[in-house]
């Protein structure tokens, strides 16, 4: 998931999606701004949101209240930004009744609906080029509080694990090899990036142990039957069976689940 620090490549993207975000609005501004609906969206992705950046300053061992307030205030501006051509995107999926009920209730049909689209807005493009940019600015602050030698690096996946992506691939593995290890990932998840070194590293030293990857990009009925709904995310199987897994970067959490199951 190459340095966390951004290239001048990433800041050129960042730069562009915020461009994109600002012509869309300015393609809309005829339009009355429906404040209500953004509204309901900002509240069903702002708690999500924020758990997120509290995970990542958990596991950065980042222990500044004051730090990771600022950078979850500096999402939460970002997200309410960009609330207008979010909001479009969830309104594709459902109507303002729906939302409305959603945050209300969320639990039953409308409930599982929404789940359903939760597990495959990874898969939206328009939604993840919005968030990716905002969540990674959120890493990079958060690792620049860190000093350099402990802050975890975006590297490449080795070459010498095997990439799969589908279900009969896994089925062989399994037969195969008393532990499989199954991490999903994406090309454009910091997250993934920054679990590669410690993912390689692992793989590297339990040569009786298979390691493997799966893109969430070519693997998606193989991340549904396994209900990867967030990445990156680690599958661990023994003797055929999941037995583990690990959500999130996590790696020490990763390392401890391999060791108990070997």
């Amino acid at each position: 998931m190459k340095k966390l620090i951004f290239t001048t490549a990433f800041a050129s993207k960042i730069l562009l999606v915020t461009l994109l975000a600002s012509m869309t609005s300015q393609s809309i501004i005829a339009k009355e701004r429906d404040t209500q609906t953004e509204n309901m969206v900002l509240q069903l992705i702002g708690d999500p949101s924020i758990a997120v950046i509290e995970n990542m300053a958990k596991n950065l061992q980042i222990k500044d209240s004051a730090i990771v307030d600022k950078v979850i205030q500096q999402v939460k501006d970002q997200l309410q930004n960009n609330i207008e051509t979010i909001t479009e995107i969830y309104l594709k999926e459902f109507s303002k009744k729906e939302l409305q009920q959603i945050v209300n209730f969320f639990k039953g049909e409308l409930g599982s609906k929404y789940s359903k689209f939760s597990a495959n807005v990874v898969q939206n493009s328009d939604y993840m080029q919005l968030l990716t940019p905002i969540f990674a600015e959120a890493i990079q602050s958060l690792q620049s509080m860190l000093p350099k030698q402990n802050a975890p690096q975006m590297v490449e996946a080795s070459k010498e694990i095997e990439a799969i992506s589908s279900q009969a691939e896994l089925d062989i593995l399994l037969k195969e090899n008393n532990l499989v290890v199954l991490k999903f990932y994406s090309d454009s998840c910091p997250p993934c990036k920054m679990l590669n070194g410690p993912y390689n590293e692992l793989a590297e030293k339990n040569n009786e142990i298979k390691f493997v990857s799966a893109n969430l990009n070519v693997a998606q009925e193989l991340a549904k039957k396994y209900s990867v709904t967030s990445i990156p995310a680690v599958k661990i199987f023994k003797n055929g069976e999941l037995v583990d897994e690990v959500i999130g970067y996590n790696p020490d959490k990763l390392k401890e689940l391999i060791t108990k199951n070997k």
